[in-house]
C-alpha cells in the first residue's frame, strides 16, 4: 500500500498489477457493454489511497506515483512469471488475447500464488470463448481468496458469459457486495440481473446504492432509465437520460432514448 499516501485498508491482503484492470476494456461488462476502459479492476489492490478517487496498485499509488515496495504490497508476483505477464499485459493492450492467453498460462506454471495470474486467464479465457477453463480458474481463485469480494464477482461474470443465468449470476454479485459494500460495480451487475429477470424494483435499489458510490457511472445511469421506463416512470428516466449526456455527451444510444422518450 502506498505508505506516503497513507492508505486506509480494506479489502484484504492481496495485491494485484494494474494490467488486470485493462483485462476488459473496451467490453467489460459484456451483456450491457459497460466499458472498463479506465478503471482499476475492483479490490484487487488490497487498499485504497486516501490522497486519491483511484485504487492503489502495485505499480505504486496512482496520483502521486509512489513506488510500493514488495513488502507494502504483501503479495508480489515472482520474478520467473513477471516477464511473461508483462508481455500478457502487452498482448491485452495489443486486443491478441489468445496470445495474452497462452503467455498467462506460462505465468501460472511458474507462480501459482498471485492472484491476479488468475484474474488474467479468466478474463481472457473469457474473451476467446473459454468458459470451461474461465470457470476453473474462477473456481481455484475462490478456494485462495473465499474472504475477498473479487472471486465472487469473476464466477458471476463466468456465469453470465458462459450460460446466461442471470439467477445464478447475481447470487454471486450479491455475495461480492456483502464483501464489499463500498463497490459500486457490484451493485450495478446485481441491478443488471435483476434487470432482465424483471424484477425491476429490486433493479432500481441496487442500481441507486451504485449510484450512490458512483453517481457518474454512465452505465448504471443508462440501466436505471431503462428500469423508470419499465416502472412507467418517463421524467426520472429522462433526468438520468440528460445526467448521463453531461458526462458522455457524444453517445448516441442516450441521445436516442432521451429523443424518443421527449417525444412521446
Amino acid at each position: 500500500m502506498c505508505s506516503r499516501c497513507k492508505p486506509k485498508l480494506k479489502y484484504g491482503r492481496y495485491a494485484s498489477d494494474f494490467v488486470l484492470g485493462r483485462l476488459l476494456g473496451g467490453s467489460g461488462f459484456f451483456l450491457v457493454g459497460l466499458d472498463l476502459a479506465g478503471d482499476l479492476k475492483p479490490d484487487v489492490a488490497g487498499c485504497r489511497c486516501a490522497c486519491s478517487k483511484g485504487w492503489v496498485d502495485s505499480y505504486g499509488c496512482r496520483k502521486c506515483r509512489h513506488v510500493i515496495s514488495d513488502s507494502e504490497k504483501g503479495l508480489a508476483i515472482g520474478e520467473d512469471a513477471k516477464a511473461f505477464y508483462l508481455k500478457a499485459h502487452e498482448a491485452m493492450l495489443n486486443k491478441d488475447y489468445n496470445l495474452a492467453h497462452s503467455l498467462l498460462i506460462e505465468a501460472f506454471g511458474k507462480d501459482k500464488n498471485f492472484p491476479g495470474i488468475y484474474e488474467g486467464l479468466i478474463a481472457t479465457s473469457i474473451r476467446i470463448g473459454n468458459y470451461e477453463d474461465a470457470h476453473k480458474y474462477a473456481e481455484l481463485l475462490l478456494e485462495k481468496m473465499p474472504d475477498n469480494a473479487v472471486p465472487y464477482y469473476w464466477m458471476g461474470r463466468v456465469i453470465l458469459a458462459r450460460d446466461r443465468d442471470y439467477k445464478g449470476a447475481l447470487q454471486y454479485f450479491k455475495d461480492a457486495a456483502n464483501l464489499n459494500a463500498d463497490n459500486y460495480l457490484y451493485y450495478s451487475l446485481c441491478g443488471f440481473c435483476y434487470y432482465k429477470l424483471g424484477i425491476y424494483n429490486m433493479a432500481l435499489t441496487a442500481l441507486n446504492l451504485a449510484l450512490k458510490r458512483n453517481p457518474k457511472d454512465f452505465k448504471s445511469l443508462i440501466l436505471r432509465a431503462n428500469v423508470y421506463i419499465k416502472l412507467g416512470n418517463k421524467p426520472y428516466a429522462i433526468n438520468d437520460l440528460k445526467y448521463a449526456l453531461e458526462i458522455a455527451e457524444e453517445n448516441a444510444e442516450a441521445r436516442r432514448m432521451l429523443e424518443k422518450l421527449q417525444a412521446s
